[in-house]
């Protein structure tokens, strides 16, 4: 599962930061994030997907509605919530995350709903 997280967030990194992929997964390889130099573990795990996620939510998620809390929904209803404003934003011609981003989010979103 942390491999998994740790790929969605390089390819949400890349697309949020405009990084290189190499630069990207290099950062993620060796457990560092783009703003910190801190360790790998599952602290800075948590820290990376709450910084990329929230940053994806703030991107996408506040054009129509103000910034969902985590807690809002259960963890397993997420995936459905953002598909659902997905649809949305495609019926509105708004730009929608892709299927990196949305991964994500989703990550960002369960994740944050069991830790509070």
């Amino acid at each position: 599962m942390r491999h998994r997280i740790i790929s969605l967030l390089a390819g949400a990194v890349i697309g949020a930061a405009g990084m290189t992929s190499a630069s990207a997964m290099g950062m993620m390889d060796h457990g560092m994030t783009r703003d910190s130099g801190e360790s790998s573990g599952a602290g800075a795990d948590t820290r990376s997907i709450d910084r990329v996620g929230a940053r994806l939510v703030q991107q996408f998620c506040t054009g129509c509605h103000t910034s969902p809390s985590p807690v809002q929904h259960a963890p397993g209803q997420w995936p459905a919530v953002v598909a659902r404003m997905k649809r949305y934003m495609y019926s509105r011609g708004i730009k929608a995350p892709d299927r990196t981003q949305t991964r994500a989010i989703e990550a960002y979103l369960e994740q944050s709903a069991h830790s509070r």
